[in-house]
């Protein structure tokens, strides 16, 4: 990187150092701060904001980190394999739109070009401004520089709107929930827990259940509705019938699915032990 006096740079980096100033306690500056070079030595650069004020920069570390699971710890952990040292700073009479993402700005001019040529691209431009006052258009923007990812547009109907299939699985994970105890029995007899699993749900199954497949209730199932399940769920033998299982809950039952009704049983069960330990308050 070349630089010189009156060259204009932007921050890539919030202020890190302990100097703050003493009128607000604010940082100096943040990433994406706009300033103009003052005076350079090989080791300093004295810079001047657009509010008059100026300061010295010197250079700063960054670290190259990679990052693992710790499966003794069960936690990520951070390991660095290199650093380098540098200003800052980068030049910026301009700046593309892929190398703004992260930065914010007073003021800029956006410039479309041609347009934009993959999703998302626009609202990252726009959404670089802090301000519509600080935002200027080199062109307007049309229909064709809204570009939007079709996996979003899935995932939001899928989860986000009241089709049949979303109402049809809130439904399924309230009975779930509701007759929660029920259905503990039923996984524990039918579901394929992982080794992992087993350890962080341990504490909610019948361990006395896991891998027993008797089937005690010869009979052969239809697909139930929830009112007829209601109306057979006190019969124990239910959660040893494999029919029961394949035709109602195996469809439903997904990696996914169990998980999030598993996970919901665990804090709830931490709650409610918690409530069971807590001294009993006895009025004056």
């Amino acid at each position: 990187m070349k630089l010189k006096a009156g060259a204009q740079i932007i921050f890539i980096r919030n202020d890190t150092t302990a100097e703050k100033t003493t009128k607000d306690n604010k940082r100096r500056w943040v990433n994406g701060t706009i300033a103009k070079i003052q005076s350079l030595t090989a080791d300093e650069i004295e810079v001047a904001f657009e509010d008059g004020s100026s300061s010295k920069i010197s250079r700063e570390t960054w670290n190259n980190n990679v990052y693992k699971w710790n499966k003794l710890e069960r936690k990520i952990v951070t390991e660095t394999v290199g650093t380098f040292a540098q200003f800052p700073i980068k030049l910026s009479w301009a700046i593309t739109i892929h190398k703004s993402q992260g930065l914010t700005f007073d003021k800029m001019v956006l410039n479309m070009g041609s347009g934009a040529f993959t999703h998302g691209q626009t609202y990252v431009a726009l959404s670089r401004s802090r301000s519509l006052a600080g935002l200027a258009l080199k062109k307007p923007i049309t229909i064709r520089d809204i570009i939007i990812d079709d996996r979003v547009l899935d995932f939001y109907n899928k989860h986000f709107t009241f089709n049949d299939e979303y109402q049809e699985s809130q439904q399924n994970l309230e009975f779930i929930l509701e007759y929660s105890d029920f259905f503990k029995d039923l996984l524990a007899v039918h579901y394929k827990f992982s080794e992992e699993q087993w350890l962080k749900y341990k504490g909610i199954l019948n361990h006395k259940l896991a891998g027993k497949k008797s089937e005690t209730d010869k009979k052969v199932y239809q697909k139930l509705s929830f009112g007829e399940i209601k109306a057979i769920i006190h019969q124990r033998d239910l959660i040893y019938n494999p029919s029961f299982w394949k035709v109602n809950f195996e469809y439903f039952f997904n990696d996914a699915v169990v998980e999030t009704v598993m996970d919901y049983l665990l804090e709830l069960d931490k709650v409610m032990n918690l409530r069971e330990d807590e001294p009993e308050e006895y009025g004056s």
